[in-house]
């Protein structure tokens, strides 16, 4: 999502201005959260959910051939911009995230990039 919030928002749909906006927005996380890490969740091309549900997020129109091969180049970017990338097999961004975040040792900003940014408290050890 970050990737194609960049793609469509700051990058104004030109590929070559995408990884400068990542590394914007993450240098911006890492001094607003005063964070130690970055972590980018992605999503795996090929989740449980298609499995069980073919048609899952067919409905989507078609994405522009640049930001395909950013996605697909997704952890390369985030890299690149200064943030772990995480990915799990047949699992999507958000699940990442959630795991992620319930094993935290502590609190930790949580949440997609396009919902309002909120700190959880999460007790550790669960």
């Amino acid at each position: 999502n970050m990737i194609w919030r960049a793609f469509y928002g700051r990058a104004n749909q030109q590929a070559s201005d995408v990884p400068r906006v990542l590394h914007q927005v993450v240098t911006r996380y890492r001094h607003q959260y005063e964070a130690v890490h970055v972590i980018a969740a992605l999503d795996d091309r090929q989740n449980f959910r298609q499995a069980l549900y073919p048609p899952y997020k067919q409905h989507r129109p078609e994405k522009p051939a640049q930001l395909e091969q950013l996605l697909r180049d997704a952890a390369h970017l985030m890299r690149a911009a200064g943030a772990l990338p995480a990915v799990a097999t047949h699992h999507e961004a958000d699940d990442v995230l959630g795991t992620l975040a319930r094993r935290a040792p502590g609190p930790c900003p949580g949440g997609p990039p396009d919902r309002p940014r909120r700190r959880a408290r999460i007790p550790w050890p669960p």
